[in-house]
């Protein structure tokens, strides 16, 4: 690679067994760019719901495809820092900034890396309703996440997938529902002890108690 830098996942797929090089992935990007572009300037109506699905597939897709490529090619990534070396040893270029780097000179921790240290998976709050006020601290128990790309996907009208469905906590009551519930069983709590009181004093009723 000529001593240049290249995301993980690029520098995963460039291998002369496969017969990649760098310059197929950057015409094929550059192919792939310009035609998204002339796509989506052709067909401005095309609707939203579906380009959120079909974007949500390809990350499935690119996921799925990266671990099954980590199988068989190994990657590297530092047990202190981010950073990720593919390849069947770590680097030993001196540039990790972590905690306590000047004990280890600068080397980096070599350790197996992960699909989501080649990716680089950054989770989000679920946000069940853009149109709500922001999410409050005081209530984050009750608030899912996801991979901001699929956040991104599921406000944009896809489906939420099976793999995120417990993690974003579908299953949590939303607050407006919770508040809804609280007022409703103030109301009949206190139309109910009304009632109570009313028959007490025409002396038909005897005050509830506990056991």
């Amino acid at each position: 690679m000529d001593g240049n830098s290249y995301p993980g996942i690029v520098d995963t797929l460039v291998d002369p067994d496969v017969g990649t090089n760098m310059e197929e992935l950057r015409n094929s990007a550059s192919l792939s760019h310009t035609y998204c572009v002339d796509k989506s300037s052709v067909k401005v109506g095309k609707s939203l719901t579906e380009l959120s699905s079909t974007t949500m597939g390809s990350w499935f897709e690119m996921i799925s495809g990266a671990k099954n490529i980590m199988e068989k090619y190994s990657v590297k990534t530092c047990g202190y820092c981010l950073e990720v070396q593919v390849g069947p040893k770590g680097h030993k270029v001196r540039m990790c900034k972590a905690s306590r780097h000047q004990s280890r000179n600068g080397l980096h921790a070599w350790q197996e890396a992960t699909i989501e240290d080649l990716v680089g998976l950054n989770y989000v709050w679920h946000v069940r309703d853009v149109n709500c006020p922001a999410l409050d601290n005081n209530l984050k128990r009750y608030y899912g996440k996801a991979p901001a790309v699929v956040e991104l996907c599921v406000q944009a009208g896809a489906p939420v997938p099976d793999e995120y469905r417990s993690m974003m906590r579908l299953d949590v009551a939303s607050l407006n529902v919770m508040r809804l519930i609280l007022l409703l069983d103030i109301k009949f709590l206190y139309a109910d002890g009304c009632d109570i009181l009313k028959n007490v004093k025409r002396g038909s009723a005897a005050l509830p108690y506990c056991v």
